[in-house]
């Protein structure tokens, strides 16, 4: 199977709402000391799996689908991995979008 088989065009992503201002949602690899965007293949996936999730007092959760290129380039701009988790908050694949691409 290629890379492009393997990997989905879309993903669904955390997205915190806080007034008016919406980001993406991140996170923090101790091992790696690296920050990170969790990504799900499913909406199912990360509805169950964002429950767990530290969340900031007065913000807003919610899930969104988005292509994949658009994430990595916002991953890129902020020195961020995508990792993709299972709806048990598991690691199953770590991409780090290439800073030329």
């Amino acid at each position: 199977m290629s890379e492009s088989e393997k990997v989905p065009a879309w993903v669904y992503v955390v997205v915190e709402k806080i007034g008016q201002d919406e980001n993406v949602f991140a996170l923090n690899d101790p091992a790696k000391d690296q920050r990170f965007i969790p990504v799900f293949e499913s909406q199912e996936d990360g509805a169950v799996c964002m429950r767990s999730f530290e969340k900031k007092p007065g913000a807003e959760y919610e899930l969104e689908a988005i292509r994949l290129p658009v994430l990595a380039q916002t991953a890129r701009e902020n020195r961020m991995d995508i990792y993709f988790l299972d709806y048990q908050g598991r690691i199953m694949e770590r991409l780090t979008p290439s800073p030329d691409a």
